[in-house]
């Protein structure tokens, strides 16, 4: 983690790209992260530093496959919406892709659709002694 993002000084340029978004509803979503990230950097940038290690973790492991994947989408979609800015405007001379995090987001819905981490995983083991939540693991172990 960067010193200026932890202490706020390089968080309004991360999550300052409201100013450039003239479509109401993202402006307002831009507009509440910055707010929100501004609110206490140093919390802020943290917890995600914690959410992020805790993703990997899983995905690595193969730990509650189910919520790693869906997780990750759901972090990767917060990032594109809340820091990226959706990569506004889509029509700017020389723009070649909408980000990395919407890369992110399909391969974390194609893990889950796959059934990544059945087979060689800590999902395999705590299936076999929890049954009752099973969803939680990976999806051919939910059956």
């Amino acid at each position: 983690m960067a010193a200026g993002f932890v202490d706020g000084q390089t968080l309004h340029d991360e999550l300052g790209g409201a100013s450039g978004v003239s479509t109401p509803i993202v402006h307002q979503w831009l507009q509440f992260w910055n707010t929100v990230g501004l609110t206490n950097p140093s919390l802020f940038a943290h917890v995600i530093a914690v959410i992020e290690t805790l993703v990997a973790i899983a995905l690595i492991l193969g730990v509650l496959s189910n919520v790693a994947f869906v997780g990750s989408a759901l972090l990767s979609i917060g990032i594109w919406t809340g820091a990226e800015g959706l990569h506004l405007p889509w029509f700017r001379p020389g723009q070649t892709d909408l980000g990395p995090s919407v890369g992110y987001i399909f391969a974390s819905l194609a893990l889950l659709f796959a059934a990544a981490g059945a087979t060689w995983s800590i999902d395999a083991l705590l299936a076999r002694r929890i049954t009752r939540a099973r969803w939680l693991f990976s999806p051919t172990l939910a059956r």
